[in-house]
């Protein structure tokens, strides 16, 4: 019975271990819409929210620029996976009340924010400075469907009153938020129109990290020499989104290992005892003619019943488990046949191989000795 219970809690670990291993690692590898690669986001810009500090903000953007391992410098509020939005806010037509309008999230950039993170522009233009004359808006797909709009259109945001922004481009859906919860209307205006912004993100040409990173503090204190070089790369800012997931896959990981050895450990001790209490009966059996096939599968039989016996009440068991714990998320895997089939195979082989290894000395050896004393 024991050892029956082991089996069962061993491979629903096992089964957990394999649906966390697959979400986690489907969260890293999701084409989340924007490219997160090599980018560095420096989050300690000092807070001249004016004309004078959105002027040195740029003659700042453009010394990063003459840097070699710079390809791109962007300003705006936040990014992707790090405080994108500061805001929410209805976003409704001309003369239409607030609160008829769509709920989005409201940030703001400028235009090479498009360039650092690879954003797709379906429609329009991103917030270009040559064409922009101020109160320029990009929505994304998702926002443009709820409202049924276009370039062109002009709407208002809660937040800004009276005033009206034209929608200059529409951005294809990208997850600047956790996988957690679905892609939302969002709208970015330009900082100079939102009147703030909160950090600087470069996009490093591939190559020596520490090297660009050096680059980029010293050219940071020689701007800004009063101010701290707080960073992050964008890559740990979106596995940071997932750190509870992350701990529980490894936590599921060493569970399941330790499981396993807990369990062949028991089971060989288990089978020494019986081997050496049926020691007898395996020497009558083979003066009588068995052979060591029939012995073997004489002493694995009583394991191979109770590993199926867990399996079916494991396999149960863990389909509503994981699937519950998967309705937490937006985007999930699906459950495949394979995560199930693997935690109970591989525990079978490695109990018939325990069994056998351990059974087969007894199968092999001289029945005289063991009836000698009969």
């Amino acid at each position: 019975m024991l050892v029956g219970a082991q089996f069962l809690i061993t491979i629903f670990i096992f089964i957990s271990a394999i649906i966390l291993s697959r979400q986690v690692s489907y969260f890293l590898e999701k084409d989340l819409g924007y490219d997160r690669s090599h980018v560095l986001l420096i989050s300690s810009l000092p807070r001249l929210w004016n004309e004078e500090g959105f002027r040195k903000m740029e003659a700042a953007r453009q010394q990063f620029l003459q840097f070699e391992r710079i390809e791109e410098a962007s300003l705006s509020w936040g990014a992707p996976a790090w405080s994108m939005v500061p805001s929410n806010g209805k976003i409704s037509r001309p003369g239409q009340p607030a609160e008829e309008g769509i709920s989005a999230a409201i940030t703001s950039a400028d235009g090479e924010y498009l360039k650092v993170y690879g954003l797709q522009l379906l429609e329009g233009y991103f917030l270009d400075t040559e064409n922009d004359f101020g109160n320029s808006l990009v929505i994304n797909e998702t926002a443009r469907k709820q409202m049924n709009a276009k370039v062109g259109d002009r709407v208002n945001i809660e937040q800004f009153g009276e005033v009206e922004f034209t929608i200059t481009g529409v951005l294809r859906d990208f997850n600047f938020e956790s996988l957690h919860e679905k892609v939302r209307p969002i709208a970015i205006m330009h900082n100079r129109d939102f009147g703030a912004y909160r950090c600087f993100s470069l996009k490093l040409k591939p190559g020596s990290v520490s090297a660009s990173l050096s680059e980029a503090e010293q050219l940071w204190k020689k701007i800004f020499p009063h101010d701290p070089f707080n960073y992050t790369f964008m890559d740990e800012s979106v596995k940071e989104l997932y750190a509870t997931e992350l701990q529980l896959k490894k936590a599921s990981s060493i569970s399941t290992m330790l499981m396993l050895v807990i369990v062949m450990t028991g089971i060989l001790g288990m089978v020494s005892l019986s081997v050496s209490r049926r020691e007898k009966e395996i020497g009558i059996r083979k003066v009588l003619g068995a052979s060591i096939s029939n012995i073997l599968m004489l002493l694995s039989r009583e394991y191979a019943v109770l590993i199926t016996i867990a399996f079916l009440i494991a396999i149960p068991v863990a389909y509503y488990f994981g699937t519950f714990w998967l309705q937490h998320f937006a985007y999930s895997i699906e459950l495949s046949w394979w995560m199930f089939a693997l935690p109970g195979g591989t525990l079978f082989c490695l109990t018939l191989l325990v069994v056998n290894m351990r059974s087969l000395k007894a199968a092999l050896a001289n029945p005289v000795k063991s009836l000698r004393s009969e």
